[in-house]
């Protein structure tokens, strides 16, 4: 996987987990979640994720959540950009494999969480899979 694209995986998914993090882990939904992704996804139709997707992205999403919170301080610690990428390419890899090591690649997680902050409905089948 080429760095750039690790980059953007690990800065968008660290931004996205903790701007969503209470969602991800199954607590009440507050909303959109501030700052994250900067693509526009095109629609979704989320009756292509099947129950096994969700539950898939919910325990990724889990694990996520608390990679990002463990690499949040190290990154606001960072001193300079060199430390501050070293952090987001050790927080990347985590990430990744987190997401991958549940069965499920990381483009499809980011479709299925960009879907969810666009479709109530999609938001509510995931939060059923999370409880």
């Amino acid at each position: 996987m080429p760095s750039t694209f690790k980059r953007t995986v690990s800065a968008a998914v660290l931004a996205m987990s903790l701007a969503s993090a209470p969602f991800m882990v199954g607590a009440q939904q507050s909303g959109a979640p501030h700052g994250s992704v900067t693509t526009q996804p095109q629609a979704v139709d989320s009756s292509q994720f099947s129950d096994s997707d969700l539950q898939k992205f919910v325990a990724a999403s889990q694990k996520v959540a608390v990679i990002s919170q463990d690499y949040a301080p190290k990154l606001q610690q960072a001193e300079d950009p060199t430390e501050q990428q070293k952090v987001l390419e050790e927080a990347d890899q985590k990430m990744i494999s987190a997401v991958e090591k549940e069965g499920i690649s990381v483009d499809q997680f980011l479709m299925i969480n960009q879907a969810a902050q666009q479709d109530p409905a999609l938001a509510q089948r995931i939060q059923g899979v999370a409880q």
